[in-house]
């Protein structure tokens, strides 16, 4: 869009009436399972629906610049979303979770500061959460990008899971949270996809990672392997360590004091 202001007579939301879920609703019901979680990653968050209709920059100046029309827009961004989430409750084959993805940050910070995140994008992305929490599905918040001042209204949000990137201080975010936000850390590259690693290696580094963020629970790993030895052992040490590491602890809040 050349003119950010024009966007309620240029930016068209679809008539989610007019879309028939069924005939894809049956394909997929076809590759259900009773042991795998059922997610929906609803993509382009508020924000990034923003950069996708002009330059970063004049995004982020119309933010500052004109807040009450950026706040309208995000708001009608939200109704839309809202009520595509009512839309695949109700027609769609049966969900767990729901990933929201938008992404917040560059490598470095926040695209925004948090009192413009807190103005403009938290009161919509509340509104969302809401609706997600009414349906008693798993709300997880996918945002790229060094994010952790952002943390703390995550939880606000609803969100139960940050799939979160390694620039972020993962301590500092539960320490934040007090635990509230279960986290996704992505193990890191440089050691799995090294190619003298061994399996011993390996495995010391998974178990260094759940002692260094999951002694607590809530805590989620990614990692990508490019040899079987060290996708088994990762995933035989997660297991294994974790079954020792929480037995007993079914059910037990984490302790702020120990984060």
């Amino acid at each position: 869009m050349k003119d950010m202001s024009n966007w309620r007579n240029e930016f068209i939301f679809p008539d989610l009436d007019k879309i028939d879920f069924s005939a894809g609703r049956e394909e997929a019901e076809k590759k259900l399972s009773p042991d795998k979680i059922t997610g929906y990653v609803m993509q382009d968050g508020l924000f990034e629906r923003l950069m996708s209709l002009c330059p970063t920059e004049e995004g982020l100046a119309w933010m500052i610049e004109e807040p009450e029309d950026a706040a309208d827009f995000f708001n009608a961004m939200a109704d839309y979303k809202i009520a595509m989430i009512h839309k695949l409750m109700k027609e769609w084959v049966h969900i767990d979770m729901i990933i929201n993805s938008d992404d917040w940050g560059t490598q470095m910070s926040t695209f925004m500061s948090p009192s413009v995140y807190e103005e403009l994008i938290l009161p919509p992305m509340k509104r969302i959460g809401e609706v997600v929490k009414s349906y008693g599905v798993y709300y997880v918040c996918h945002s790229c990008g060094k994010c952790q001042a952002l943390a703390p209204y995550m939880v606000d949000i609803g969100f139960r899971m940050w799939e979160t990137q390694n620039m972020n201080d993962h301590k500092a975010v539960q320490r934040a949270t007090e635990g509230k936000l279960n986290l996704q850390v992505t193990l890191d590259p440089y050691v799995l996809q090294d190619p003298d690693v061994t399996e011993e290696q390996v495995r010391n580094y998974v178990r260094s990672v759940i002692d260094r963020l999951g002694t607590n629970g809530g805590l989620a790993l990614a990692f990508k392997a490019l040899t079987p030895m060290v996708y088994t052992s990762v995933i035989d040490e997660i297991y294994t360590y974790s079954r020792k590491l929480y037995a007993g602890r079914e059910g037990q809040p984490a302790n702020p004091q120990d984060l």
